[in-house]
């Protein structure tokens, strides 16, 4: 009897970093007060790490976003801090939309299969 082979699963492995909160506001150029005030209000979900903050490289490119904003476009923090949340949830929205439309396509798939296999039962 032939052994039946699975299929190989490469998964990849995703490394985050985390910087300190004086390396975050090098990398981003914003002001410690910025930041922390945005840590503060929750917009940045910094760690704390034996009594020291520390972000991810997730909240880097959060925080580069941020200065577009607030330095080169002029938003104020309060502004900021309403943009961020609404592209956040639209995200998430987006992300819903695409499981509806992947359970949509399952269910238009089922549906075909289930005809077809009327059809040749009929038959």
């Amino acid at each position: 009897m032939a052994e039946q082979q699975r299929p190989l699963t490469v998964r990849k492995m995703r490394v985050t970093s985390y910087y300190s909160e004086k390396e975050i506001v090098e990398y981003c150029r914003l002001e410690v007060q910025v930041v922390r005030h945005l840590c503060d209000i929750g917009v940045v979900g910094g760690i704390n790490v034996a009594g020291e903050e520390r972000y991810s490289d997730e909240d880097l490119a959060l925080l580069r976003r941020v200065r577009r904003l607030y330095e080169d476009m002029g938003v104020n923090l309060e502004g900021v801090e309403i943009i961020v949340r609404l592209a956040a949830r639209v995200e998430a929205l987006q992300g819903e939309l695409a499981q509806y439309k992947a359970m949509g396509a399952l269910t238009q798939q089922q549906k075909a299969s289930n005809e077809a296999s009327r059809q040749e039962e009929q038959a």
